[in-house]
């Protein structure tokens, strides 16, 4: 279920498998209809990635996630 807001819009967070999850820990993962496509250090890298396979979609129809590394400790 979407909810629409004046600026942006609300999106349910998709289950992600184990094995997704393992693929990109740590990363920043981009979501086209509901399944991760691509994945980055940082959004604009995850972004990039995800309309190279998707060229006909905008920035703004691409969802971004970021995926917590395996031993939950963040490297910034």
């Amino acid at each position: 279920m979407n909810k629409t807001h004046k600026k942006f819009t609300v999106r349910r967070i998709p289950q992600i498998p184990a094995s997704i999850a393992s693929k990109y820990a740590g990363k920043t993962a981009a979501i086209v209809h509901g399944k991760v496509v691509a994945g980055g250090r940082n959004t604009q890298e995850a972004i990039v990635n995800a309309l190279k396979k998707f060229p006909k979609m905008k920035e703004w129809e691409v969802g971004i996630m970021s995926i917590p590394p395996r031993d939950g400790v963040w490297v910034v």
